[in-house]
């Protein structure tokens, strides 16, 4: 099967630096939306291995690391820090985030502030065009960049709606 190109056209000539100045307007975004948030809610899940706001923080956290490090940068996976993440409690293909880690939000939070400042560091002297394989497929920095923006952002409005969701069965 003939390998596949994965790429954004640019819209400027610093599309990296609006991308990923994107991908913190998200993250701001929905940590504005979750201001306030109970370690209870921010735990809870509709049925056991099913979504919580927890895990998806984590899932968006392990998505950026791969993306970047892994498939951009061409680095071996740290499974030490992934598993620390509660990645052998997951099983996303199967829409299985597992139970949240028994750490404080505010821990949670700051994997999301790291890994954002590892992906910074990471885009110096990087070009748009960068490209990196992964799954057998090749990846411009650009989409890859494109691609957590809109994986993030889905997710985002997954956290809202749980939110909303735990509070209306609560209010009953």
């Amino acid at each position: 099967m003939a390998k596949k190109k994965y790429d954004i056209k640019p819209a400027s000539r610093s599309e990296v630096a609006l991308l990923v100045a994107m991908m913190d307007a998200t993250t701001k975004s929905w940590k504005d939306d979750l201001r306030g948030i109970s370690e209870k809610e921010f735990r809870w899940q509709a049925k056991k291995g099913a979504h919580s706001i927890a895990m998806m923080i984590l899932h968006c956290v392990m998505a950026e690391y791969w993306w970047i490090q892994s498939v951009t940068l061409g680095k071996d996976m740290d499974m030490k820090f992934i598993n620390g993440l509660g990645y052998k409690r997951m099983d996303i293909a199967n829409g299985i985030y597992g139970t949240p880690l028994k750490k404080p939000k505010a821990w949670y939070l700051k994997q999301m502030t790291d890994i954002r400042r590892k992906t910074k560091k990471a885009m110096k002297g990087l070009k748009p065009s960068h490209t990196g394989i992964g799954r057998g497929n090749e990846f411009t920095l650009r989409w890859v960049l494109h691609h957590l923006v809109e994986h993030e952002a889905y997710h985002s409005g997954q956290m809202t709606l749980l939110r909303e969701l735990y509070r209306k069965r609560r209010s009953k």
